[in-house]
């Protein structure tokens, strides 16, 4: 393949090898079967081409998370935008919340490994800059939020998300366990503990918002 050599070929080619990467993923969701190798070849490089893009998959499945949260806070943040304005409740809040997550699952897939393995083989400013683009994000979505949820104090928009995240990682990770896990939680005596991602994770976001408006209103009076 001709090598890239304007700003603009970079961040097409850049972006190419982050398709590959992903469709690689979403075939084979395993972090232990992704390899730098395959993930070559699918992207029609040299090794060493790839390697001057990124120099591990770590690398890789960080630029994959930052990409899935800029289509996630897009999303909501499209949500959030119906209508023009105006104060909702927290139950409509949360039904916009919850139809933008509820299409993400390589998002939640990624961020149940994210703080385990992904971010355990990256250098110090790759990590920071993902980190401060996150939050960047998540405080103009927040803001958003508390426009349309005037009992959020500031930052309280950005927390939601940030605690938000904090559940879709929980919940992902006892939602899609091992193989061995998945054959045992059958056991009718364990139904109590099996979780159902989308259900749960909706129910306890509305009880998460109706907690934080009663705090508001208590605070009120």
């Amino acid at each position: 393949m001709q090598r890239a050599r304007s700003s603009e070929e970079k961040r097409e080619r850049r972006g190419a090898i982050l398709d590959a990467a992903l469709a690689a993923y979403e075939a084979d969701p395993s972090f232990a079967a992704f390899t730098m190798d395959a993930l070559a070849r699918a992207a029609g490089l040299g090794k060493g081409t790839l390697y001057l893009y990124f120099r591990t998959k770590e690398e890789v499945f960080l630029a994959l998370v930052d990409a899935r949260f800029g289509a996630w806070f897009d999303e909501i943040d499209a949500g959030l935008d119906e209508d023009g304005g105006g104060a909702w409740t927290g139950g409509r809040a949360a039904a916009v919340l919850m139809r933008s997550t509820r299409w993400h699952t390589t998002l939640a897939r990624l961020l149940s490994i994210l703080g385990t393995v992904v971010e355990h083989n990256v250098p110090f400013e790759t990590a920071l800059a993902f980190k401060r683009g996150v939050m960047a994000r998540a405080h103009a979505t927040g803001e958003r939020l508390e426009r349309r949820l005037p009992f959020l104090r500031p930052g309280q928009g950005a927390r939601l998300l940030v605690w938000l995240h904090a559940m879709v990682i929980g919940l992902w990770q006892l939602h899609e366990p091992s193989a061995t896990i998945r054959r045992i939680m059958q056991d009718p005596a364990l139904e109590g503990a099996r979780v159902d991602f989308g259900r749960d994770l909706g129910t306890l976001l509305r009880i998460m918002l109706r907690g934080m408006q009663a705090e508001a209103e208590d605070e009120a009076s």
